[in-house]
């Protein structure tokens, strides 16, 4: 045997540490069942498994491996005492969190959440046990394991209702019921469900079912100015993983109006990094993802996960008012807040990194007004104004200079009779605001457009057909287009019958991926080539992941556009010499040199001489030949 050279040496290590999947929590450190409640501590490794040598750091980041594989000392939860005492409730989770719900004998909702993650639950099982799911488990080294713990003083200083997170281990308890496999000896934060002991709150809601209530409800609204102070402090923290299901809606009755405030949730991705060759280029392609550090990132990829709330709830602000929050809030943030945030960690980690984070945040907090800033001007370019499924009345009115005055009034379906003050007005001024989409929503509107202006500011109206009256007096009628939203579709029930019944040629289709093992296929086809079925390949062994689908849909076009046409030119060339081995003459088709250069001989076979298989027909771009 020849002695391994170092190369092949590092990638052993690599692959090793891959595969290291270290227990939550050491056995030798898991209480014992029946033992006292009293307050105790253990000392526990967050995760060992993300510790790694240089060779794979330098691949795939240093990250925050220090902080996982320092050990902390860390209370274990009194289930008897804490909170009048905890009874597990149900589990939960995301896509790679486990949650464990808990009522207390006090009445309140407490949460236990993993500080580790398992992102192979997002993942089909033969992607999962491969080396794609080892690369997934790795990169959760870049989340902080104690990031939540961090974020609650800042959420306090701001003014955004959100819960403090506790960082604790769960202990090995009868009390756990049919849990206790999964969660005894667990660490992680336990964090109660603070929407219903808000004062005045009467309803709570999440995002999607919010969106539903806001477009039948034209008398309650949301509380913008609340909504910024929240998304500025995962600017500041750089969580970028705001999705829809992060959020919590409480209701509030102020001054005769029903308003809506966030309670945001779930501070998995605060101050995570991404370092190391494939997390950089990872973080260059993927649009929400980016790191941690003294500065911030191109605002729209930081904000991106949260869009859709973004541009239904800020709409309101003015500049002046989004500027005045952000002031409010960055004064608020003094270096006493930001260093009682840090001092939340464990002392060791803290020791580790704890001046950094500190320093990071001084100089993010310095910097926070110009980003605010990019995300206002990110926004005002395109708004998007929504009405309701109510009768309302829009008066649209164009200035000389350029801007354009939006106000919406509730009207009464019966009476007919308008609300005395709209419960939308902004002006929108031709520096910051290229387009402005109006939604009627169909619930028997009027919009009314009028003024001596310039054309500046592009307007759309999309309006279901038959509910909306739209009464031009501008002079810049060119400026104002009108749409109808498109009908849902009606599929057949014949069509559809027949789309759902079993293809006879996907397997062949999906074997003409063979050539690359199945690491990469085709699924989003390229504007510039598109690939033939081909016909006559045996069924491979197993179908290509999902996640190899989404891997190659992250590539640039023209990377995709390579990718497809080396699987084309491997499946025709792969199928011919299948072919030839059983003996089967062929009919050649030769692809014109648009598909492919005049010295490639790129071949597909159609059937076999004799055969009732039906030819596959030619593709644009190709030819028959003799």
């Amino acid at each position: 045997m020849h002695p391994r050279t170092p190369v092949i040496s590092a990638l052993a290590a690599i692959v090793g540490a891959l595969g290291a999947v270290a227990a939550p929590m050491d056995p030798a450190t898991k209480p014992e069942a029946g033992s006292p409640s009293s307050i105790r501590t253990v000392t526990i490794v967050p995760a060992a498994r993300y510790g790694a040598v240089w060779v794979h750091r330098l691949l795939l980041g240093a990250q925050w491996r220090e902080a996982w594989s320092t050990p902390i000392d860390v209370p274990v939860v009194d289930l008897d005492a804490f909170d009048g005492g905890l009874t597990p409730d149900r589990e939960g989770g995301g896509y790679e969190t486990l949650n464990l719900h808990f009522k207390s004998v006090n009445g309140r909702k407490w949460v236990f959440r993993s500080v580790d993650k398992d992102p192979r639950k997002k993942l089909d099982r033969d992607t999962a046990e491969g080396w794609i799911g080892d690369l997934a488990q790795d990169l959760i080294s870049g989340s902080h394991p104690c990031a939540a713990v961090m974020v609650g003083p800042l959420a306090d200083a701001i003014g955004v209702h959100e819960a403090s997170a506790q960082l604790f281990v769960m202990p090995d308890d009868l009390r756990l019921q049919e849990f206790r496999a999964i969660f005894a000896g667990r660490l992680g934060t336990l964090e109660e469900r603070i929407e219903k002991r808000i004062p005045g709150v009467n309803k709570v809601l999440n995002t999607i079912a919010l969106f539903e209530r806001l477009d039948r409800h034209g008398d309650e609204h949301i509380d913008a100015r609340d909504y910024l102070r929240a998304r500025l402090l995962d600017i500041l923290v750089g969580d970028w993983d705001r999705h829809n299901d992060q959020w919590r809606w409480v209701r509030i009755a102020e001054n005769d109006q029903q308003v809506w405030r966030v309670v945001p949730r779930d501070r998995d991705y605060a101050f995570s990094r991404m370092s190391g060759a494939l997390p950089s280029v990872f973080e260059y392609y993927a649009k929400p993802t980016v790191g941690w550090g003294d500065t911030y990132p191109p605002i729209d990829k930081i904000t991106f996960a949260a869009r859709y709330t973004d541009r239904r709830f800020l709409v309101p602000l003015q500049r002046a008012e989004w500027e005045a929050v952000t002031a409010e809030a960055v004064s608020r943030i003094t270096d006493t807040v930001i260093a009682e945030a840090v001092h939340k960690l464990p002392p060791p980690m803290y020791e580790q990194a704890g001046e950094q984070l500190e320093r990071a945040l001084r100089s993010r907090r310095d910097r926070l007004i110009d980003a605010s800033r990019e995300f206002y001007r990110l926004l005002a370019r395109e708004v998007d104004v929504r009405a309701t499924t109510g009768a309302e009345d829009f008066e649209i009115e164009r200035s000389a200079d350029g801007s354009v005055k939006v106000a919406i009034y509730a009207r009464d379906g019966k009476s007919g009779e308008r609300a005395p003050n709209p419960y939308l007005l902004r002006t929108f001024l031709p520096d910051e605001t290229s387009e402005i989409r109006v939604y009627t929503m169909g619930g028997n509107d009027r919009v009314v457009e009028q003024g001596k202006g310039t054309g500046a500011i592009l307007l759309r109206v999309i309006s279901p057909p038959g509910t909306s009256e739209l009464v031009d007096r501008s002079n810049e009628a060119s400026a104002t287009k009108l749409y109808e939203p498109l009908p849902l579709p009606r599929i057949p029930k014949k069509q559809l019958a027949g789309a759902l019944e079993h293809d006879a040629q996907a397997e062949e289709r999906r074997a003409a991926t063979l050539p690359l093992h199945g690491v990469v296929v085709v699924l989003c086809r390229s504007p510039k080539l598109s690939i033939p079925a081909v016909s006559g390949i045996p069924t491979p062994p197993r179908e290509p992941s999902r996640m190899a689908r989404r891997l190659h849909c992250t590539l640039p076009w023209r990377i995709r556009m390579l990718n497809e046409a080396f699987l084309w030119l491997s499946s025709c060339c792969w199928e011919a010499a299948q072919q030839q081995k059983r003996g089967h003459p062929r009919n050649v088709r030769r692809c014109s040199t648009s598909c492919c250069s005049a010295s490639t001989a790129c071949t597909l076979t159609t059937s076999p001489v004799g055969s009732n298989h039906t030819p596959t027909p030619l593709s644009p771009g190709c030819r028959e030949t003799a």
